[in-house]
């Protein structure tokens, strides 16, 4: 995740690399890193399906990728979300929190996620 200034709009670019090529992956962003639907976060997702992954944020939003099949852009994918008018990233402000969850679709077993990401608009 970083920050960027396109044509003088705030934007926040997420960013994940490394999945298997071609494989789905899904953004989430989120509020609180404290509660989804009433559960507690961190919320281990062992008894879904997907051994060893941790969900961290609340998952307000998610956003479903497929990230690249070749050369550079295999396994890469990003997501560029302007920020509203008047707004910025900050060290200070509203708290948001940011996921990617990967599932490798030619070889289901295949998953992973990075970890979650505190980020602050003001």
């Amino acid at each position: 995740m970083r920050g960027l200034n396109v044509a003088s709009t705030p934007t926040v670019r997420f960013t994940i690399s490394e999945a298997p090529a071609g494989s789905a992956a899904v953004l989430l962003l989120g509020t609180s890193n404290t509660a989804i639907g009433g559960v507690a976060l961190p919320l281990g997702l062992d008894a879904f399906g997907y051994p060893g992954i941790t969900l961290w944020t609340s998952a307000d939003a998610s956003l479903l990728f497929l990230v690249g099949t070749t050369g550079m852009g295999a396994g890469y994918a990003e997501h560029n979300l302007a920020l509203p008018t008047g707004h910025s990233l900050s060290t200070t402000g509203t708290p948001f929190f940011a996921q990617w969850l990967w599932l490798d679709l030619n070889q289901l077993a295949n998953h992973g996620s990075t970890a979650g990401q505190l980020f602050r608009i003001q």
